[in-house]
């Protein structure tokens, strides 16, 4: 039986999703005992080994319309994994993905401000609203912001410029570019601090770390295909479905609860504000289709 395509797309976002927090809950494990930058290097250097042989397999050459974007695009992803590795040392993956979350309200502004586009009512109430449910988990001066949640909310920031500049260079760049030359700048960039203190991991921690790196390349390859199969506002909705997946992974392997009731009611606030923001993005997209479609 035929699955059609936009079933497929909900599949292979939903398996994305999943994946990409199996592939952190290897990081995770891995910062119990190394350094961000032994893992970024191993983790990428398996991750990166792995795009080349599917570019081998499906006989892809390289080729970059946009060097220097691409290069601008592949620091800031360095810098996310390093922030994200960090963090991982002191915060929950539960933690994480709600902060996360902010990627929808962080990109919004930055495409006001670096693709021009105009920024609504609707667009300014979810983003307020999604800053408040950050607000709400991190509570400046009522409890101590630990420098792990400064670096995620750097992550975000980080990781939606990346978004935005994914978004300059458009369909017409090969999309196994968008998740090699990250893995490989990261690795390039992690490679001269463990070389200051070499620790070269016993078998069985390379194998954790060549599953870290396998499962995020696989997230990223099957993303990528979910996005051509099914709507894009389709993807982006069941971004929200980690979150299941990184409270049972945090509980089953690090016993990790969350019991701060503030923290689920940020977390509600800020899911409800991307849900709205994602909505309103694609009733604007489809009434600007149907106004040149009618021309």
């Amino acid at each position: 039986m035929k699955i059609d395509s936009n079933k497929l797309g909900i599949i292979l976002a939903l398996a994305s999703y999943a994946t990409f927090v199996i592939g952190d809950s290897f990081a995770k494990y891995l910062g119990i005992e190394y350094s961000i930058f032994h893992i970024a290097f191993y983790c990428k250097f398996f991750a990166a080994c792995l795009f080349i042989l599917y570019m081998l397999a499906k006989r892809q050459k390289f080729v970059t319309h946009f060097p220097k974007l691409q290069l601008y695009r592949s620091i800031a992803l360095t810098l996310n994994s390093l922030c994200i590795y960090y963090a991982y040392k002191q915060l929950t993956l539960a933690d994480v993905a709600l902060l996360f979350y902010l990627s929808p309200f962080i990109i919004a502004i930055l495409s006001h401000f670096v693709l021009k586009e105009p920024v609504g009512k609707h667009r300014i109430l979810s983003i307020v609203m999604g800053f408040l449910g950050v607000l709400i988990i991190i509570r400046p001066g009522m409890i101590e912001v630990s420098p792990a949640t400064l670096a995620i909310l750097f992550a975000v920031v980080a990781y939606c410029y990346s978004g935005i500049l994914a978004r300059k260079m458009g369909k017409t760049e090969p999309s196994i570019n968008f998740g090699l030359l990250p893995t490989i700048m990261t690795a390039l960039c992690a490679a001269p601090f463990i070389m200051t203190s070499p620790q070269i991991p016993p078998l069985s921690d390379m194998a954790i770390m060549a599953a870290g790196g396998t499962f995020g390349s696989i997230a990223i390859l099957l993303i990528s295909m979910a996005y051509v199969r099914t709507h894009a506002v389709t993807v982006s909705l069941l971004a929200y479905t980690d979150l299941f997946w990184a409270l049972l992974i945090g509980y089953l392997v690090f016993g990790d609860v969350t019991n701060d009731p503030m923290t689920y009611l940020g977390g509600t606030i800020i899911i409800i504000s991307g849900i709205y923001l994602i909505y309103r993005e694609n009733m604007v997209s489809r009434a600007s289709k149907k106004i040149l479609h009618n021309k």
